[in-house]
């Protein structure tokens, strides 16, 4: 009954020829009897949407990075479906802490970070062009003697990324991706990470990295930005009152494509106005299959960002010990205005 059933299916695409099979097949009309209507498949949609699942540990987008034990908090924005498993979205981030006294406020929403597919790690203050393949920074003499060794103020490179995590060097005896013997790290969650040149067009020189995670997603990774971070103090040397300060920055690879294994793909564009010393500007994340984000910058920050004829607009705070904090965000579907959570 199964083969009868499969190759009348197969030939269904010629309108006679279906005509005959089902006049002559019992098992072709048995299953055309039990045709619906489009909208009656609908339920599946929905019945997804009303299944009841146990609460994850990020219930209310509070999240504990395991690594250095830091809480933040991530909302999103805008997320639209599409016909792949990449994600377009609209996510911004906030990390909980005391802001320090002269910190500029350089993340894309103020206070709030944007929380796309990176690598990155926190150098004093840049790290080199052979940033993937010499990550370690080395010890630095900072005006007045002082020095550092990377282990104080580097923590090696991090992955923020599906399949993320730490980059460790891979074992040279472990499985690797088929494409090729050059996969230099590896993440606990085996995505394998490689150097590659920065194409042309890139804000910045020198290598950037690909990574590959287990289900086959490609990310690459070639558009440089950077924010500062706190600065580390310490006497000049054992017998002074003096201090060496270094000052610190968190540098970053952005992602600026992600392709699957089934050829879908999502590209990311950012401000080709924006050095590699700069923080980030994304522009527009583009997906094969027609998604679209776009955002729109006022004085270094996200004021609107626009999806499909509907547009998120941010406000921030002009108080002289908070100026530029994100304060608002009103939602096209809650009008006219949505509390920040």
């Amino acid at each position: 009954m199964f083969l009868s059933l499969l190759a009348p299916t197969v030939l269904l695409g010629n309108a006679a020829d279906s005509d005959d099979l089902v006049e002559g097949s019992e098992a072709m009309r048995a299953l055309l009897s039990t045709a619906r209507e489009p909208w009656e498949d609908y339920d599946k949609f929905l019945q997804s949407r009303q299944a009841l699942t146990s609460h994850g540990p990020e219930l209310f987008g509070d999240n504990v990075n395991l690594y250095n034990g830091a809480l933040s908090f991530s909302v999103t924005d805008i997320d639209l479906p599409g016909n792949s498993g990449i994600p377009v979205s609209l996510t911004r981030t906030f990390s909980v802490g005391a802001y320090p006294i002269g910190k500029p406020m350089d993340g894309a929403f103020g206070d709030w970070d944007i929380d796309l597919p990176r690598i990155e790690g926190v150098y004093g203050p840049t790290w080199t062009a052979n940033r993937c393949s010499q990550p370690n920074p080395g010890f630095v003499v900072v005006p007045g003697g002082a020095g550092y060794p990377s282990r104080e103020y580097w923590q090696g490179l991090q992955a923020q990324m599906p399949g993320g995590g730490e980059l460790l060097v891979a074992d040279t005896g472990s499985p690797r991706p088929n494409t090729g013997d050059d996969w230099l790290y590896v993440t606990p969650a085996f995505t394998y990470v490689r150097c590659v040149p920065l194409p042309a067009g890139s804000n910045a020189t020198g290598e950037g990295f690909e990574a590959i995670t287990a289900d086959g997603t490609r990310y690459t990774f070639s558009h440089m930005a950077q924010t500062f971070e706190t600065p580390l103090a310490r006497p000049i040397n054992v017998n002074s009152t003096l201090t060496g300060s270094l000052v610190r920055k968190r540098n970053v690879m952005y992602v600026t494509r992600i392709r699957d294994r089934f050829d879908h793909s999502v590209e990311f564009e950012y401000d080709s106005q924006q050095g590699p010393t700069s923080p980030v500007r994304l522009k527009s994340i583009t997906a094969s299959d027609g998604r679209h984000i776009s955002v729109t910058y006022t004085d270094g920050r996200i004021t609107s960002a626009s999806a499909h004829g509907r547009s998120w607009i941010y406000g921030y705070d002009t108080q002289a010990a908070q100026a530029g904090s994100l304060n608002s965000v009103r939602d096209p579907l809650i009008y006219p205005s949505r509390p920040l959570p």
